[in-house]
């Protein structure tokens, strides 16, 4: 990925880091994030809150991603833009 930046985010007491870099897709500009592996986009809603895009498959196979994980790093995103 080019111009990669860091997502800090705290999670059960821990403070974790996760790559990730801004990609343009249309009109939408999405954010990659590299999550133990799997690359999982952010994209804004219509209400302007970042959503992720991940596959079941994906959730089922790396048990260290969850919901919960997923949502913290959308607040981070989030509070950057702000």
């Amino acid at each position: 990925m080019e111009d990669e930046f860091q997502i800090p985010v705290t999670i059960n007491g821990k403070e974790l880091s996760f790559s990730a870099s801004i990609v343009a897709s249309g009109y939408i500009t999405k954010i990659a994030v590299k999550i133990y592996g799997e690359t999982v986009f952010y994209e804004p809603d219509e209400e302007g809150q970042y959503r992720a895009l991940i596959s079941n498959e994906s959730l089922n196979n790396e048990p260290q991603i969850n919901v919960e994980l997923l949502k913290e790093i959308a607040k981070t995103i989030e509070s950057v833009r702000t």
